[in-house]
């Protein structure tokens, strides 16, 4: 019986500068490890790195972390490396036996299936709460965030927060019915929300 590899979630975060990435990346290629999702932002001069890595059976948290020390001492990098746990046919945590899936991930999917994708964007002069109040009112129609990018611009005391969200709705949510949530939030808050229907983003 074939196992498929095992995968940890990669977070490497520090000063930004050129050559991060390709540092990163040619440290994992090394080894015969592969990147599979990735998210990377900067955030006030700080670079960050979020990235999904299968690797072989044989490979563990402290080895990833021994086989990047190089990199992270050259380039004054921190590095977090978490196992990510995942279920067998029976529901034990490990390697899943291929071609089988835990009831999680079953259940996962069969609700998944009945979540329409979402792409809602904010801006508005910056202050405490807008992430909390967007996130509440997707929350209150049973949504999911699945992406959420942020920034700060504008010039100093005139601040603009600018958001971009990637979320699943359920289904049966008329899409008037959501975008008019939306347009009453903008109302109280004081900021613009607008959403659509997107139908040509895949998970």
């Amino acid at each position: 019986m074939s196992y498929p590899d095992r995968r940890f979630l990669l977070s490497v975060a520090g000063v930004d500068c050129p050559g991060i990435v390709v540092a990163v990346t040619s440290a994992l290629a090394e080894e015969g490890w592969n990147l599979e999702d990735a998210t990377m932002s900067i955030l006030r001069g700080y670079f960050t790195i979020m990235m999904m890595v299968s690797t072989g059976n044989d490979v563990d948290a402290a080895s990833m972390r021994h086989a990047l020390e190089p990199v992270s001492s050259r380039m004054g990098l921190s590095v977090m490396v978490d196992p990510v746990q995942e279920e067998d046919g029976d529901g034990n945590a490990g390697s899943i036996p291929s071609g089988s899936e835990g009831p999680q991930r079953r259940q996962a999917r069969h609700v998944a299936d009945e979540l329409d994708p979402w792409s809602i964007y904010v801006h508005g002069s910056d202050r405490p709460g807008i992430v909390m109040a967007v996130a509440s009112e997707i929350a209150r129609v049973g949504g999911n965030i699945v992406d959420l990018s942020a920034r700060v611009g504008g010039r100093k005391g005139d601040s603009v927060y600018v958001m971009a969200i990637r979320a699943l709705i359920p289904t049966g949510e008329p899409s008037g019915t959501f975008q008019d949530r939306l347009s009453r939030l903008s109302s109280a808050e004081g900021i613009e929300c607008s959403a659509r229907l997107d139908t040509a983003y895949l998970l």
